[in-house]
């Protein structure tokens, strides 16, 4: 079974972008950033969209007898202006995953831990978006 995403209009958040640490004394506070809060409620708007085949999704997947696949594919400004090499603006792509993935499993029945397997790519695009594949397979095949 595949469970395919798609979140128009959306520029991803960095890991690093995600939370501000405050220190008073030896205390310190971590929290969201508003960039964060964004994201996160429009993802989440995104994905009552696709409820329907998040409860199919849901409804197949069992941790004893199945393993995760993602795929991931950021369209977004990626080249300088030039367009000779990619630009450092584009973001860190390993931390561009963790804040959507952790959205994203809020509404499985599974775990981001349960992922065996992980591809991520970035895509030159001017018109921003994100692209999703979720698949189940059988867990026989990865003992």
């Amino acid at each position: 079974m595949k469970l395919n995403l798609l979140f128009e209009n959306v520029t991803p958040v960095s890991l690093n972008q995600s939370a501000k640490i405050t220190t008073m004394g030896k205390f310190a506070r971590k929290y969201k950033t508003d960039k964060t809060k964004q994201f996160e409620s429009n993802i989440s708007s995104q994905l009552r969209k696709f409820k329907n085949d998040i409860n199919k999704f849901n409804k197949t997947y069992d941790k004893d007898n199945f393993y995760i696949i993602s795929d991931y594919r950021f369209f977004m400004p990626v080249l300088v202006k030039d367009g000779s090499r990619i630009s450092k603006r584009s973001g860190d792509l390993s931390n561009l995953v963790k804040v959507l993935e952790d959205q994203i499993f809020k509404q499985l029945h599974a775990d981001d831990s349960e992922v065996a397997s992980l591809n991520i790519i970035k895509v030159e695009s001017g018109h921003p978006r994100i692209e999703v594949d979720l698949e189940l397979r059988d867990i026989r095949h990865i003992k």
